[in-house]
């Protein structure tokens, strides 16, 4: 990101680099063509960057011209109008992802086309990994067979926080495939990691018919997985590595089913509470019923979660749901009314 930076504005000094300047760069990374000459380079094709690349650009200039200022190489003003530019608007994040048949169909066919892919395709869908912290894992350092634990380290990690992943089945048969070497993904001449074949992705992905598809999005396919079987988001944060649980969301897509499987059984859980609870006297007296055990009825954990409350026409909470974090039993916890 900075090169870039480097390369569009690194021969100008900081008094000549002016919001007008800074528009005129972000509007060209958006259209992408040829870059404007430098010293250095007197042309370069740059490709058309989205809304988020270009607004990363514009919050990199605002954090240097922050440490300029700082450091005294600019006044105040200067950094002022810097940080007086606004964001563009991004919009919606990208919602790409696998249906269960689709990604058997693609795996089957990387696994035709080359099994090093495969082992890449399979692992990074059953773990939601990227592909940079994979494509430098060691068997001695990141692979734990006998605890069935991949562990991203903070040399791997985005985020610079390491965390670990479970291994399921599928995974433990990619990474079986080949693992003769100290690299999980070797290289040639087993010297180095192996390097990603962009040229074989899109060749996969053509044998398979699936169109606008990434390496990534088999991180959002992952994500997407996860929370349709039931997975808790905070869990699914950890075992993405997000510092944030905005971002987490983001991978979140909620299968149109699923949404309509919720609804109706809110439906039937509201029907199922007695009349009385859910039309409340003018006049009444409210008594709490004894306190529920804090502990779940099927496997006596005491991490419980409220997960829906019903209250009355006194905003007084008189039925409450209940969730186990640990088995997701649930059960329900009712108030007394009299009239």
């Amino acid at each position: 990101m900075v090169n870039g930076l480097v390369t569009w504005l690194g021969h100008l000094t900081l008094d000549q680099i002016t919001p007008r300047v800074i528009e005129q760069h972000m509007a060209a990374r958006l259209k992408g063509g040829l870059s404007k000459p430098s010293p250095t380079k007197t042309q370069s094709t740059v490709k058309a960057a989205s809304k988020t690349t270009a607004n990363r650009d514009l919050r990199t200039l605002k954090a240097m011209f922050s440490k300029a200022h700082d450091w005294g190489y600019v006044f105040a003003e200067v950094r002022d109008k810097i940080h007086s530019i606004k964001l563009l608007r991004e919009g919606s994040s990208r919602e790409r992802y696998l249906s269960p048949d689709e990604l058997s169909s693609l795996l089957a066919i990387c696994r035709q086309e080359d099994v090093q892919l495969w082992r890449m395709a399979t692992i990074a869908a059953n773990t939601g990994l990227r592909l940079r912290e994979m494509l430098r894992m060691r068997w001695d350092r990141h692979v734990d067979l006998d605890n069935r634990i991949l562990t991203v380290t903070a040399d791997l990690a985005k985020s610079a926080k390491p965390r670990s992943v479970p291994i399921n089945a599928a995974c433990l048969e990619a990474l079986m495939a080949d693992n003769k070497s100290s690299w999980v993904f070797p290289g040639p001449f087993d010297s180095h990691a192996l390097n990603y074949s962009r040229k074989k992705w899109k060749r996969a992905l053509a044998r398979a018919g699936i169109e606008d598809f990434r390496f990534h999005d088999l991180r959002h396919t992952f994500a997407t997985n996860f929370l349709f079987v039931g997975g808790n988001v905070r869990l699914l944060q950890g075992a993405l590595g997000h510092a944030s649980l905005k971002t987490t969301n983001r991978y979140s897509h909620l299968n149109v089913s699923l949404t309509a499987e919720t609804v109706d059984q809110l439906y039937k859980t509201s029907q199922s509470v007695p009349v009385a609870c859910r039309k409340s006297p003018t006049r009444q007296t409210i008594e709490m019923s004894p306190m529920w055990d804090k502990n779940c009825p099927k496997c006596e954990s005491d991490d419980i979660n409220v997960t829906a409350e019903a209250g009355n026409l006194h905003e007084v909470v008189d039925y409450q749901e209940l969730q186990c974090v640990e088995c997701g039993c649930v059960w329900s916890h009712r108030m007394r009314v009299f009239g």
